[in-house]
């Protein structure tokens, strides 16, 4: 698929999901940390190896119900929707495009087969 038919394919065609696949690789092997999230307070405190005592004070900051949480720029968790993940990622799709095209299969991993570079 060419550039322009990737971009369209991205922008009009893909599911919400495989765009944020894409935004996800595209983050992860960059290194950014923008669209690593986590499904909740608790899964975010598993995995950071949080005490209890960091783990109340972060939840106490965050909306209970929210789609999803990661941590800002100041290494505190916040609360993101994932229609706020998805324009993010149509905002930066020509990067993530950019990307794509030099990468790896191994990069690729948990993409969509449909998209193709």
């Amino acid at each position: 698929m060419n550039r322009i038919g990737l971009k369209d394919y991205l922008l009009n065609e893909a599911s919400d999901s495989d765009l944020l696949d894409c935004a996800k690789a595209y983050d992860t092997a960059n290194q950014y940390g923008h669209f690593d999230t986590y499904d909740s307070v608790e899964e975010a405190a598993k995995l950071c190896g949080w005490d209890v005592e960091t783990a109340l004070s972060e939840s106490r900051h965050v909306e209970s119900d929210a789609d999803c949480y990661r941590f800002n720029g100041y290494g505190h968790l916040e609360a993101v929707s994932n229609e706020s993940l998805l324009e993010d990622a149509r905002d930066n799709i020509d990067d993530i495009i950019d990307w794509l095209e030099g990468a790896s299969r191994y990069d690729l991993e948990g993409v969509s087969s449909d998209v193709e570079p």
